[in-house]
């Protein structure tokens, strides 16, 4: 049980490095869904999907994941040059 909570947290802190360089290089030039507002990256990568872009959703989206769940929906947003990254750790996981 230990060495499976360490994967989910070793997972979710992969997911979450990706999603952060998801945020400051592929969702800059991605306009904000209609009926959001966008001030900062953060809140435009809430609004676009990628939950993952913090830490503790990243835990959680792990723990998604380890039940069957996660969707990989947010993995080509924006220019998608993380997604390779994002469906290969998804596979793995």
């Amino acid at each position: 049980m230990f060495v499976f909570g360490i994967s989910i947290v070793a997972f979710s802190i992969s997911f979450f490095l990706l999603g952060n360089n998801q945020v400051d290089y592929d969702i800059t030039n991605t306009p904000c869904p209609e009926g959001e507002t966008c001030n900062t990256l953060e809140e435009k990568a809430i609004a676009l999907g990628i939950t993952y872009a913090r830490i503790r959703p990243s835990i959680w989206f792990g723990w998604d994941l380890t039940n069957g769940g996660g969707g990989t929906d947010s993995f080509d947003v924006g220019e998608g040059s993380q997604s390779i990254y994002l469906y290969t750790i998804y596979i793995i996981f």
